[in-house]
Order: C-alpha cells, then structure tokens, then sequence
C-alpha cells in the first residue's frame, strides 16, 4: 500500500472529509488530495503530525509489515 493509499484509508476509516482530516493535521485540504492522489508525498512532519493526531507509530507509513495493519485497525477503535 502507497503512503497515499495509507492515508486515504486512515481517513476514511475515521467517517473524516478531506477537509475534516486536514483540519485535524494542520495542512490545507488540498495537500490531503495531493497526498491521496500521490501527487507527492508528505514530509516527515507532516507523516509525524498524522501519527500524533492518530495515535499512531511513524512505523506504519515507514514500514510494509502486515502486523503493522493490524496495529492501525486497534488504534483506530479506539480513537472511534
């Protein structure tokens, strides 16, 4: 899965707009379709900000471990 597949599925799974999760992380609503459509890539501040808003490790945009799947879905319930 792509960062900008990653994001994207993070997003929806948490019921969010693009302009919700923007709004959530600081960057403009934009940015979120850019990412989400690869247009480029966020920086490492930007990847940092998602996972502290997510509660989330960096591991999971770093690393393509399937473990690392199921760490997210748990995160996710319970920030739901």
């Amino acid at each position: 899965m792509t960062t900008g597949e990653k994001i994207k599925a993070l997003r929806k799974s948490l019921g969010m707009t693009q302009e919700q999760f923007a709004n959530k992380i600081l960057v403009s609503r934009r940015t979120i379709i850019d990412w989400e459509n690869e247009k480029y890539s966020p920086q490492v501040e930007n990847l940092r900000a998602i996972c502290e808003a997510l509660k989330l490790s960096l591991d999971y945009f770093l690393d393509s471990d399937k473990d690392m799947d199921t760490q997210v879905a748990e995160s996710l319930r319970r920030l739901i």
